[in-house]
């Protein structure tokens, strides 16, 4: 008789998703999408891409009066998943855009080389979209989170609630451990993504631009 070896694979990517997803129910108004579907897709002006070569938006989206929030989970590096919102934003959406992008670590060293790849890209863009009056953060924002467990996302949810709350307007994750704080950078448990630069960018790229820590 044959022995089984081995043990079912845990997607974490989707396990954390899913904990996002529930958490940010609370956000008034909001309308959560997710998967390949069509509903969940994008052109880019000019392109003339047909549905099945455009864009997914992310692996979640969020649709409130106020903004638009997309996570990307990141399994295998890579700066596609950034670089596709950039034509996007120069065509300068109707409302804010928000993304974040969630990297699964195993150890401090996993995707170094990704993460600060990710940081270079969003200082480029950040520069060609203000020349093109897509500001930062008004107009748009991005991101980058790191977690070991799924359930270790409370930044990134504080950081979605507080990005979709209207002024004046406090949301509280059940799952963000019911803090009601609108700054994520405000919570115990923090984790740094990325090498701070700080003294090469100087003010404006402070650490609440490129890292949680």
């Amino acid at each position: 008789m044959g022995v089984e070896s081995g043990t079912p694979r845990v997607s974490h990517e989707r396990l954390a998703l899913a904990g996002i997803a529930d958490a940010i129910a609370a956000i008034p108004e909001a309308v959560v999408t997710s998967g390949q579907g069509a509903g969940n897709r994008f052109d880019v002006a000019g392109w003339s891409l047909t549905p099945l070569r455009q864009f997914q938006f992310g692996d979640l989206r969020v649709e409130t009066p106020q903004c638009t929030v997309v996570v990307e989970a990141e399994s295998a590096g890579g700066i596609t998943n950034l670089a596709k919102d950039w034509p996007l934003l120069r065509a300068k959406p109707t409302k804010r855009f928000v993304l974040a992008h969630l990297f699964n670590l195993g150890s401090d060293g996993d995707y170094t080389a990704h993460r600060m790849l990710w940081d270079f890209l969003v200082t480029r863009m950040r520069d060609d979209l203000g020349e093109a009056s897509v500001r930062w953060p008004e107009d748009w924002e991005a991101r980058l989170f790191c977690y070991r467990n799924p359930g270790e996302t409370s930044d990134l949810i504080e950081f979605l609630l507080s990005s979709c709350a209207v002024e004046g307007q406090v949301v509280t994750s059940r799952r963000a451990g019911g803090r009601g704080s609108t700054d994520p950078w405000d919570g115990a448990h923090r984790e740094k993504c990325l090498i701070r630069r700080v003294a090469r960018h100087g003010a404006a790229y402070s650490n609440r631009t490129f890292a949680v820590h």
